[in-house]
């Protein structure tokens, strides 16, 4: 038996990966291409996209992101050490990751030369007009403006940095229309270890 499971996008890198070829018809086989500005998927993702879950993300395209996306941008630049592990603990509001859960975020970063990308990564997206992923980001918009399948939003409202964007995409995809779109109170911007059971018992529920 074939399991179509909904492709999952979750915060910034996971949204701007929805870049696609849009020359591919909707019902064929699709690949999800990670940009350059991506720091954390490098290799391409093929899935038959029949729906979408997007959660607690953005696809900015020079535009404002508020004040809790600057304060973290600048935040990520100077904190030192940066504690991935405490950085999860402290951003997950429904409960408290254990500390080999924190300990597994960490253990991709030994020290400070392995924190390139992840220090680089906030100043890749796009925050101003001239910025160089702008026209990619306007283009996956384009394609998301007329994305007619099935789209849900999962979103925590209590993520001080992309909390306040679940209209964006409920508003701007006509797939997403009519859909039991959830919040998680709390929650942050890790919903997916923050809210884990909810958001995959949303997931079935609607699929």
């Amino acid at each position: 038996k074939t399991w179509r499971m909904p492709l999952r996008l979750s915060s910034i890198g996971a949204s701007v990966r929805s870049r696609r070829d849009s020359s591919l018809p909707e019902g064929s086989p699709t690949r999800v291409v990670p940009p350059p500005m991506s720091a954390i998927g490098r290799c391409p993702v093929f899935c038959i996209q029949r729906s979408v879950v997007i959660g607690n993300t953005a696809l900015p395209t020079g535009e404002a992101m508020g004040d809790g996306f600057m304060m973290w941008r600048q935040v990520s630049q100077t904190m030192d050490p940066m504690d991935c592990g405490a950085l999860l603990q402290r951003a997950c509001l429904a409960r408290e990751l254990n500390d080999l859960e924190a300990d597994a975020y960490r253990a991709p970063f030994p020290d400070e030369s392995f924190m390139v990308g992840a220090r680089q990564f906030p100043l890749l997206v796009p925050t101003g007009p001239d910025d160089p992923a702008v026209p990619a980001n306007q283009a996956a918009w384009h394609v998301w403006e007329q994305w007619t399948k099935p789209v849900l939003t999962l979103w925590a409202p209590g993520d001080m940095v992309l909390g306040h964007l679940q209209r964006v995409f409920v508003d701007r995809i006509p797939g997403a229309a009519g859909q039991p779109h959830q919040t998680f109170e709390p929650g942050g911007h890790f919903l997916q270890d923050d809210r884990g059971e909810d958001v995959v018992a949303a997931i079935l529920t609607w699929m």
